[in-house]
């Protein structure tokens, strides 16, 4: 039989990353002389990587001035160097949700099913979440947008069946954005939006989540579910 797959995003899936968002973009914005924007709008690009993050940010003000392409990469560039310097002076810290390691656990211990990550991090954010829970024997693989492009391209996804050999009838993507259920239907994997993160019910059924769930005991139960119906 083949193994099963279960790939996680990171910021509002498993972590409420946005604590440590909002203040490194709304940082960013304001060093370079910008609009600041609100927690609504930097919530709303959480998931993408982080170029396309800020061009969604400027596409959502009503009036502002043209940014250039250089301009776009410095706000990247401070928007990381303060997220890191924040992170090591333990200061806006992205707090791991309330029954995520024990659903994690709990997947971990079947022997059949191996768990990924897909997320618009670095691949320095994503080791500094490992190494903070002691979680990386817990996942087989990781990808992010370091190594990526960025979602909803399916290639995260594609990399993490590739790797383990796994077919796409026996991957489930769990997220919390519109930009997680598209990259799962771009990928033709089963995808279960989480009611506890950023992106509204609504938008993500809209953009081809199979299933939205509304706490980690549900998400347990309907990862097991839709493996018990497959194959």
């Amino acid at each position: 039989m083949q193994p099963k797959l279960v790939i996680f995003d990171l910021d509002g899936t498993l972590i409420d990353g946005a604590q440590a968002c909002i203040p490194a973009m709304q940082h960013a914005f304001r060093t370079v002389n910008l609009p600041v924007p609100n927690a609504v709008q930097v919530k709303n690009m959480i998931g993408l990587s982080i170029t396309p993050a800020i061009y969604h940010i400027l596409s959502s003000f009503n009036d502002i001035r043209h940014v250039s392409e250089s301009e776009v990469e410095q706000i990247g560039d401070i928007y990381k160097d303060y997220f890191y310097q924040s992170r090591i002076a333990n200061k806006h810290q992205s707090p791991i949700y309330s029954g995520a390691l024990k659903c994690l656990a709990k997947l971990h211990a079947n022997p059949n099913i191996l768990l990924s990550i897909a997320t618009g991090k670095s691949r320095r954010g994503v080791n500094a979440f490992l190494d903070k829970y002691e979680l990386n024997n817990l996942f087989s693989t990781s990808w992010c947008a370091t190594e990526c492009h960025s979602k909803p391209h399916p290639e995260m996804i594609d990399q993490a069946m590739n790797t383990l050999g796994i077919d796409a009838e026996n991957t489930i993507m769990v997220g919390d954005t519109e930009f997680d259920m598209q990259m799962a239907k771009n990928a033709k994997v089963h995808a279960i939006g989480v009611d506890w993160g950023y992106h509204s019910q609504e938008l993500m059924l809209k953009s081809g989540a199979n299933q939205i769930v509304d706490n980690f005991e549900q998400l347990t139960l309907a990862i097991f579910e839709r493996f018990k119906n497959a194959n």
